[in-house]
């Protein structure tokens, strides 16, 4: 499945994040060229592969011939050469400046990664750990600006041109570092007043005038089952346990904890029943950290260490993936890429490239089907170079205003937590109309299910539907016949045992596209991609956990909350979009993926690459100016960018303030959002959906979430099912309107 083949795409600058975009389209089937002089070092080999590389020199005719056939142009700035008069109606140009260009407020700022790292608030937040150590701003070695811009610039693309396909109109696309770095790391900006105190992190509680703390005490406010511990061989392993039912007891019960815990007296209460019914809130609850009170958060901490300490990491790999545990040793990049793991499911491949020789580098940000076959770049003359297939036939264009790009589009969204919801959160701004459907009961708390979704889940519509009984599954038959997409998180078995296989969905639909956004999952159909995982799993995984560790402290997460989850559930957007542009032309779905795996390659491709001649990446900082990480310095609270221009390091406290918008949100609009009027009964600040702009589609600023199940009877209506059908559902409990003790939109 090559949803992009024959998409022609004609790519400029060899900054990270256009280089990114054009090798998430080449790696989709689209032909793309990309103009520039050839270099030889490995990562540059790694973004160019699958793309036939280009230096025009002096032939300005052929470079505007195939402009002028070109369905996509991808640009750091505007279209360069005076190409734009030469560019056909029907033409898509994303841009990728720095900074919102039509934004005043950040007018003469320059123009490097290490400013928009610094604007963002970046380079200044480190993480709630690094402030009781009292450690001040430092640079970040990630270009994290280039590839979150690189996702939404990739999903800007593919949304305009599914739009395309029926307006017959192209459009221009800007996607600034700034604003998707602002939307990526949106669940960092989320402000609730008068948040229940069961939901604030123990660490944030410290006073400033206490710190730094010794190293013991930071320790002991930390999760116990969200954290490194040291094994017998000395290699450290990160678990993630996130407050689940059901993984919860499993975790304590390899660990030989849970009945003794139990027999101790550990509270258990419902963790959506309020505080105030709890046997005592003071103790908390296990099912509902950071509610628990310190004598068991240091009990357990204790136990585990003891416990992983006695055994080698692999043998604590092996136990967790036959427990349906998320954990891994943390390893550096090299070593990721090297692993089996890596290597067996397409996420790490090896190409031998005319110029850097034999090397390895990441696959696909997100694929298709099983992928395309790695193809090394192509250096290739511009005389005679034209497309290589057929143009793709695009309607006249239709008369009156532009609708939104996915207008008509029904999204049955499967997924929980934050990658997962990412992916159909991404489309209601194309005007997607999109279904979220959640089990009838559930394990997760409310942290994970209810604050995780408020930036998620906002235009979406919320039903609950048990998918495990034949009646739910008979109904949600019937819904896949009029969608166009499936969204899921989770391992392909997972897909398979709830009937969700992509041979099922398209006998029901033929067209049906399934976006899976999985773990450790890659375009290879592998046993290592059934692999359990979240964000900071692959943190530990990958290397950005052991690049990032403390001094003096165990390896722990990256400061910024989703870092990986965001950027994943973008790429998931756009293989969700490629799979609906594929499926408008030929009338067949199939089954798109992206995986946490994938989206950590994409936060740190400038560490993701060895060779032959040059050996393996630097693990701090790249000697190739593709790289994008930052190339300024710290002076005291401001960034001194490589031009010398000065940028205050932001804080995210004085972000929100100096980017209020007031009145309703504007879709594209950098900034903040304070809802007063939000269902959780509480004023809820919110970053708007500001990474996309287009100049002619409109786009759609989504409401806000529904509680739980309250959409439940509309949503089966609007399928077709009628009043008596409906409730039979409802008295069978295979639909319900509520989870089980969720009276609460927020439960305090």
């Amino acid at each position: 499945m090559t949803p992009l083949a024959g998409l022609r795409v004609l790519q400029f600058g060899k900054a990270l994040a256009p280089q990114m975009v054009g090798l998430a389209l080449a790696d989709l089937g689209a032909d793309v060229v990309c103009c520039g002089t050839p270099a030889d070092h490995p990562f540059s080999a790694a973004l160019e592969r699958g793309k036939r590389v280009v230096d025009f020199d002096a032939d300005h005719d052929t470079l505007h011939e195939l402009a002028r056939q070109a369905d996509v142009v991808i640009a750091p700035g505007t279209a360069p050469c005076g190409l734009a008069r030469t560019l056909q109606s029907t033409a898509i140009v994303l841009s990728l400046p720095a900074f919102p260009t039509q934004d005043p407020r950040f007018a003469g700022k320059a123009a490097d990664e290490g400013t928009v790292l610094a604007a963002a608030g970046i380079l200044a937040e480190r993480g709630p750990s690094n402030r009781l150590r009292g450690l001040g701003p430092a640079i970040v070695q990630m270009p994290i600006a280039s590839a979150y811009a690189a996702a939404f610039g990739t999903l800007g693309i593919l949304a305009s041109v599914f739009g395309r396909q029926v307006s017959g109109r192209g459009d221009a696309v800007e996607v600034s570092l700034f604003g998707a770095l602002m939307e990526g790391f949106s669940y960092n900006h989320v402000k609730i007043d008068g948040l229940p105190s069961r939901y604030a992190d123990p660490r944030g509680a410290v006073a400033d005038a206490t710190l730094p703390l010794p190293e013991s005490q930071i320790q002991a406010l930390i999760d116990p089952m969200y954290r490194a511990f040291l094994c017998a061989d000395d290699v450290w392993f990160y678990i993630a346990t996130p407050p689940h039912r059901g993984m919860i007891e499993r975790e304590l019960r390899l660990f030989g904890l849970w009945d003794d815990l139990l027999a101790a007296g550990l509270p258990n209460d419902d963790s959506y029943v309020s505080t105030r019914d709890w046997t005592d809130s003071v103790e908390g609850s296990i099912f509902a950290y950071p509610q628990l009170a310190p004598r068991w958060r240091n009990r357990i901490r204790a136990g585990i260490a003891d416990a992983v300490r006695a055994r080698p990491v692999a043998y604590w790999e092996e136990q967790f993936v036959a427990h349906g545990l998320c954990g891994s040793r943390v390893q550096s990049s090299a070593a990721w890429l090297a692993s089996h793991q890596a290597r067996a499911t397409g996420l790490a491949i090896s190409l031998n490239d005319p110029l850097a020789g034999l090397m390895a580098c990441p696959g696909p940000f997100a694929w298709a089907g099983s992928g395309m076959a790695p193809r090394p770049r192509e250096i290739v003359g511009s005389a005679g170079l034209s497309w290589r297939a057929e143009a793709w036939r695009v309607p006249a264009p239709a008369p009156g205003g532009l609708k939104p790009s996915l207008s008509g589009v029904t999204v049955l969204d499967l997924c929980n937590v934050i990658a997962g919801p990412t992916v159909a959160g991404c489309l209601t701004r194309f005007g997607a109309e999109v279904i979220k459907i959640d089990p009838t009961r559930v394990d997760f708390d409310p942290f994970i299910t209810v604050v995780l979704s408020l930036q998620s889940a906002r235009g979406k519509a919320s039903m609950l539907l048990d998918l495990a009984s034949s009646e739910g599954q008979h109904a949600f038959a019937d819904m896949v016949t009029s969608a166009e997409l499936v969204t899921f998180n989770g391992p392909q078995r997972q897909i398979d045992a709830l009937g969700l296989g992509i041979d099922r969905l398209t006998r029901l639909n033929p067209s049906i596209v399934l976006a899976q956004v999985s773990a450790f999952g890659g375009p290879i159909a592998a046993p290592e991609a059934e692999r359990k995982g979240v964000d900071e799993v692959l943190q530990a995984a990958t290397g950005v956990m052991q690049r990032l560790q403390p001094k003096d402290a165990p390896p722990e997460e990256y400061a910024h909350y989703g870092t990986i989850d965001v950027a994943t559930g973008v790429w998931g957007a756009a293989a969700a979009v490629a799979g609906l542009i594929g499926a408008m032309a030929t009338g067949t779905g199939g089954q798109v993926g992206t995986s946490l795996a994938a989206g950590a390659a994409a936060v740190q491709m400038p560490f993701l690459w060895t060779s032959a001649t040059e050996g393996a990446a630097p693990d701090l900082e790249s000697s190739n100016p593709a790289a994008s990480t930052p190339a300024g310095h710290i002076e005291g609270d401001t960034y001194v960018a490589p031009s010398g221009k000065r940028e205050p390091l932001a804080r995210y406290a004085n972000l929100r303030t100096r980017l209020a918008l007031a009145g309703t949100e504007g879709p594209t609009d950098v900034g903040f959002v304070r809802h007063m009027d939000h269902p959780a009964g509480l004023p809820i600040e919110l970053v708007t959906q500001c990474a996309i702009s287009f100049k002619e589609a409109p786009l759609v600023t989504p409401g806000h979430p529904s509680k739980y199940g309250a959409d439940t009877r509309a949503a089966l209506a609007r399928f077709g099912m009628n009043e008596d059908q409906i409730s039979s559902l409802l008295a069978s409990g295979a639909a319900a309107e509520s989870w089980p003790s969720h009276n609460q939109f927020l439960p305090d």
